[in-house]
């Protein structure tokens, strides 16, 4: 709200992290605090994702945001429920996505031409440490007698995803310039909505996690009219 006044978009978007934060203070059921955030994420991300578009994003961006959602969500689902043949396929699933990602979105070709301004390598550089996340997501295939480590890669995982896209944002303030950098200003929409996108994914797959993990837990449940 300080960055585009308290009306419109600030309200929409303060107003999603003012019910986040109120969801982690509130008593309620585990079940029901992941429903809620999942539902609260995922109106605030379809507006970004929304906004992102309309002020010219790719389509490319947002197939890296489901990558990511997809398999954060899948690998820490994964690490609470070793046997889950459901976590394996989703952790593929993901894993297929961001790879496809990575393949059609030529940028670390440009790490082979030499550039003096951080701006151009910056953003290749930072996908080549998402190769080595999706290499080490592969563990997920592991058998049942270990996690694979998966809520550590999510982690990593998420974690990169906010770092690559605010460091979208510097480049977009801070643009190469010849000889050196020219600080620009970008709007403040556009700056609110790129620093909220990566926040509401991380929730979004923490909470979706929660929400298959309930599921499955009520799956393993022994049926009380089976005969022990």
């Amino acid at each position: 709200m300080v960055l585009v006044g308290p009306l419109a978009f600030g309200a929409v978007i303060g107003g999603a992290f003012a019910a986040l934060t109120a969801l982690g203070v509130l008593l309620m059921a585990y079940q029901t605090r992941a429903a809620a955030s999942v539902a609260i994420a995922g109106a605030g991300l379809a507006v970004t994702t929304w906004n992102r578009l309309q002020h010219g994003a790719e389509l490319e961006a947002v197939v890296l945001l489901v990558g990511v959602t997809l398999l954060g969500t899948a690998l820490v689902f994964r690490g609470w429920h070793r046997g889950s043949a459901l976590a394996r396929w989703m952790v593929a699933i993901g894993i297929a996505v961001c790879a496809a990602w990575l393949a059609t979105s030529g940028r670390i070709e440009r790490l082979v031409a030499p550039a003096e301004a951080w701006q151009f390598w910056l953003g290749p550089g930072l996908e080549l440490t998402l190769v080595a996340v999706l290499l080490l997501s592969l563990l997920a295939f592991m058998d049942s007698r270990s996690t694979g480590a998966c809520g550590v890669w999510a982690g990593l995982l998420l974690g990169w995803y906010t770092l690559y896209t605010w460091a979208g944002l510097l480049t977009l303030y801070w643009p190469p310039q010849d000889g050196g950098g020219v600080v620009r200003r970008v709007t403040g929409e556009f700056g609110l909505t790129v620093l909220a996108t990566p926040i509401f994914v991380c929730v979004l797959a923490l909470g979706l996690s929660q929400l298959l993990a309930v599921a499955g837990a009520a799956d393993c449940e022994p049926d009380p009219q089976r005969p022990r």
